[in-house]
């Protein structure tokens, strides 16, 4: 007869979970990562589409970094956003808390999904194919004159610079604070040897400023606030958006 299988006291050992290098929900980041599902057998995490009109993001990112130190594992390594000439909201609290805790940014769709890249001009008709006309609404345009001063300063830039516009938003970013690389969306072959070269494209302090100013997002509350009563007590992290907003 045969014998029964053996029994096995041993506890039951919870499923291995697959190493996670791309998270999308911050809130499944969090639960995952306060299990202990996503610490192990992976060098980096990188957290990805930070939701930029919600708290709700930066709070588990914070969150989840608070629950690694505590348990002496690897922390995230990076956070993947999105950040242009055209949307600087990133800078109130998204760039600020890479700096602040050692995350690097990896940016998507630098060049705003082709607004940046000097095709789209006040006044004339944007090129044939591209997704702006095509019904495409991401990033949103929400103060298209604004747009269009931000792409002829971005046109004089690259004009004095000898390059075109797309390598100088390129190069505007790469020179930001905090900012790792850029994660380029190039259609074509020519579109992506245009994109790599901007890495060789230095913008001067004078270029630099005047894309800086036209583009500018303004001090939200709490922001205003502190550039006026806590200008002595602010950090690395809260220059990289106060600065400018500081009188000396």
């Amino acid at each position: 007869m045969a014998s029964a299988p053996k029994s096995d006291s041993s506890p039951i050992a919870a499923p291995r979970a697959r190493p996670v290098r791309d998270i999308v929900d911050y809130e499944l980041l969090f639960d995952c990562v306060h299990c202990g599902l996503c610490l192990e057998a992976c060098p980096t995490y990188v957290v990805t589409r930070a939701e930029m009109d919600s708290p709700r993001g930066r709070v588990y990112l914070m969150k989840a970094l608070a629950v690694q130190d505590r348990a002496g594992h690897v922390r995230l390594a990076s956070q993947q956003i999105h950040y242009t000439l055209q949307a600087r909201e990133a800078e109130y609290e998204l760039v600020p808390i890479a700096l602040d805790q050692g995350l690097g940014i990896l940016v998507w769709s630098p060049l705003a999904g082709g607004l940046l890249s000097g095709k789209f001009r006040r006044g004339q008709q944007g090129p044939e194919g591209s997704r702006a006309l095509s019904g495409w609404d991401e990033p949103p345009i929400r103060h298209q004159g604004k747009l269009y001063d931000i792409i002829e300063a971005l046109v004089a830039a690259a004009e004095a610079r000898g390059c075109s516009a797309a390598q100088a938003a390129l190069a505007w970013l790469l020179g930001r604070p905090g900012v790792t690389s850029l994660v380029i969306g190039a259609r074509t072959e020519a579109q992506l040897a245009d994109n790599l070269g901007a890495a060789s494209v230095e913008l001067s302090p004078e270029q630099r400023a005047s894309l800086d100013a036209v583009s500018a997002p303004p001090l939200l509350y709490p922001y205003w606030h502190q550039a006026r009563t806590a200008a002595d007590r602010l950090s690395a992290a809260d220059l990289s958006l106060l600065g400018p907003h500081i009188k000396p």
